[in-house]
């Protein structure tokens, strides 16, 4: 599993692309999507906050993780995505960590 870069002082986006029922390969347009960031110890950085779909995207739900946050150089986190469309929920967890941009 990769690890993704959160960029220190810059807004980051988080992004579920190509959300589908696997029982009908059907894009889900419709759920209610949220994303929590955790620290290394497990520690809520950002609360649950929306992820709203992208119009006319099949299945694309994007949030922000604003330039704001503080993040510590190197540090360690997670993104956790839950995606709930009536009683089906996904689940993902995408490990990251945190760097200043370059100028390249």
């Amino acid at each position: 599993m990769s690890v993704e870069v959160l960029a220190i002082g810059s807004d980051n986006l988080v992004r579920l692309d190509n959300l589908k029922n696997a029982s009908t390969d059907a894009y889900v347009n419709t759920a209610t999507v949220n994303f929590v960031l955790k620290d290394a110890d497990g520690n809520v950085v950002v609360g649950s906050t929306p992820m709203p779909y992208v119009s006319a995207s099949n299945g694309r739900y994007e949030g922000t993780i604003d330039d704001t946050v503080p993040l510590a150089e190197n540090g360690l986190y997670t993104i956790e995505i839950t995606a709930t469309d009536g009683s089906t929920v996904l689940f993902r967890k995408i490990p990251c960590i945190a760097k200043f941009r370059s100028n390249k």
